[in-house]
């Protein structure tokens, strides 16, 4: 939260597109270590028969607050600059910090260590496999830069597989997925994410670049899908 604060805030005094792609990608970074402890202390807080109500609420806030998070953009935009974004971004994780410090239990495992090894290779191997993805459209799948980054890719998170097998505390255990319901809840949240900001980011640049619509008017045209999941997402069978 605080490196997710501190990269928002350095955003109102830059004035570069390129500082600006760091600046968001310092944020992704401080959001990506964030959201594994959330789901670590519904972990800890409800009890096993309640816990599945609890992540089903986690997810339906998850996939809400991004739509929501376009309307809040989006009448942001219509008031001020784009700094504001930012501002308000800073805002919200300077809150969530303070009520973290005061309400969230500890849920720090005290045998648990850092898989660094794990965490840099599945770093460079998604960053890989991403870089890849958003070239080929430009560069043409069978460039050598897109191949590279491919094999890149597939070697890095092989080694990441091939060391969390043999790792005391892995980032991942490997193994997990023989579990059928791990396996099956991981792959179907995996797609249902990857169509769902897919959706986002296609639908939202036809708002506004065919549609002609504003950035508030192309949050509002969302709204409606943000409030259905976050009614319906804890209602998940026992």
């Amino acid at each position: 939260l605080t490196l997710f604060s501190a990269a928002a805030a350095s955003a109102l005094v830059i004035d570069s597109a390129g500082a600006l792609i760091v600046v968001r990608a310092v944020m992704g970074i401080g959001a990506a270590m964030i959201m594994p402890s959330t789901l670590a202390i519904i972990t800890n807080v409800f009890p096993p028969e309640e816990r599945d109500r609890g992540v089903s609420i986690w997810a339906g806030v998850a996939g809400a607050s991004a739509l929501l998070g376009l309307l809040v953009s989006g009448a942001l935009l219509e008031t001020f600059s784009w700094h504001s974004i930012f501002a308000f971004s800073g805002a919200l994780g300077i809150l969530a910090l303070i009520a973290a410090v005061r309400i969230a239990p500890n849920s720090k495992a005290d045998h648990a260590g850092l898989d660094i090894v794990g965490g840099g290779l599945s770093v460079l191997g998604l960053s890989s496999l991403v870089y890849a993805i958003i070239e080929g459209p430009d560069r043409g799948w069978t460039d050598p830069v897109t191949l590279v980054a491919f094999v890149a890719a597939l070697l890095l998170l092989g080694a990441f597989v091939a060391w969390e097998l043999r790792a005391e505390q892995p980032l991942l255990d490997p193994r997990l997925f023989r579990l059928r319901g791990f396996g099956a809840g991981t792959a179907s949240i995996t797609v249902q994410f990857f169509a769902f900001f897919g959706f986002v980011f296609v639908i939202l640049q036809y708002f506004q670049l065919v549609l002609g619509y504003s950035p508030l008017q192309a949050g509002l045209a969302l709204a409606p899908m943000a409030v259905v999941m976050m009614v319906l997402s804890p209602r998940v069978p026992r």
